[in-house]
């Protein structure tokens, strides 16, 4: 790409966020198509559309821009959490003590207040992978848990131990979860370092078309020491954690137009806190059973992914592909040996 048509793309980044401001290892097997072709080939979808999303883009530049993943705390503590609903996707994932932390990742829209942003995990390397790297923000990591995010990830890193310029600490949140920042101020940083970063592709396949599933009003998600819950309002799902719900610092509720749930492997890392509680990690290499929440129904199914370099597939109990609504999804890592709990 040339050098102009990389300014554009940086200009795009700079010009949603300030607007949004106001308001394993292993080769790849296959790649896939590029992801206008991949997301014009899901039901009525057409034109120039977000690859994270498959919501319209303004022009083709702001599709191509790279992703910005921030790390953030999900405990008693950091709650209220910032920028969650602007989000394009939000991965839940244990950590340890049966916890759990968020992976959320920008492209299509900034968020003026993100946070509080905490440390890297291993599980991060396989879920930057699913963005071709792109850019990453977090606080810091030891050094075991920064060398998978090092070696796969592909992304470039920016992190407050070693630059904190483009974070702040504010007074309403305790310490260690009062690290916050910005989209705009972590892309800026983030595009100095890796001015040519390319954009992500699909990590899943859109339709406006509402696929064959079961009425379901609400779903309860365990993990070992908590619980998320997820609610059909009839337009879109709204979060629970614990039985509180779950509010954000602007007052808005969590939402998500999707939400993915994967049953996984967590195997220990041998990586240990200075608690001396060991590094989970859930394994997003392999295969599982899924369920896919949209419309006010859900869809059974598998998730596939064969090596870290390939893509994550949603397949029905036919094998075929299940596509999401075009919009912002939630990803919740469940462990393999809990179950998600339906209500009609």
């Amino acid at each position: 790409m040339t050098r102009r048509a990389w300014a554009a793309v940086a200009a795009g980044w700079c010009l949603v966020l300030s607007a949004c401001s106001g308001s394993g290892p292993g080769a790849a097997r296959h790649s896939g198509p590029p992801p206008n072709q991949q997301i014009a080939g899901a039901a009525t979808l057409h034109g120039v559309r977000f690859p994270l999303t498959g919501l319209p883009a303004p022009y083709a530049a702001a599709a191509r821009r790279p992703s910005l993943t921030v790390k953030i705390d999900n405990v008693s503590g950091a709650w209220p959490q910032a920028g969650l609903n602007q989000a394009d996707i939000v991965f839940d994932a244990e950590v340890e003590g049966g916890l759990t932390r968020l992976t959320v990742v920008y492209q299509s829209h900034g968020a003026p207040l993100v946070g509080p942003i905490r440390s890297a995990r291993p599980v991060d390397a396989y879920l930057l992978r699913l963005l071709h790297g792109g850019y990453f923000a977090f606080s810091g990591a030891s050094p075991g848990e920064m060398k998978p995010v090092r070696r796969f990830s592909h992304a470039a890193l920016l992190y407050a131990d070693a630059d904190p310029a483009p974070f702040s600490r504010r007074g309403d949140h305790l310490a260690p979860h009062n690290l916050f920042s910005s989209t705009r101020r972590l892309f800026q940083a983030l595009h100095r370092q890796a001015p040519h970063m390319h954009g992500p592709p699909p990590v899943f396949t859109f339709s406006t078309a509402t696929p064959a599933g079961v009425p379901t009003t609400s779903v309860s998600v365990p993990f070992p020491t908590a619980t998320a819950q997820w609610r059909w309002t009839g337009r879109d799902w709204v979060r629970t954690q614990d039985g509180h719900p779950d509010t954000l610092m602007s007052h808005a509720r969590v939402s998500a137009t999707n939400v993915v749930i994967l049953s996984v492997k967590v195997v220990g890392t041998g990586i240990f806190e200075t608690n001396g509680a060991q590094d989970p990690l859930p394994v997003t290499v392999g295969t599982g059973k899924c369920w896919v929440l949209r419309d006010g129904v859900r869809i059974p199914g598998t998730w596939q992914r064969n090596r870290i370099a390939d893509r994550l597939r949603l397949f029905d109990s036919a094998g075929h592909p299940i596509p999401l609504r075009p919009g912002r999804t939630w990803v919740e890592l469940m462990p393999r040996n809990g179950a998600p709990s339906f209500h009609r």
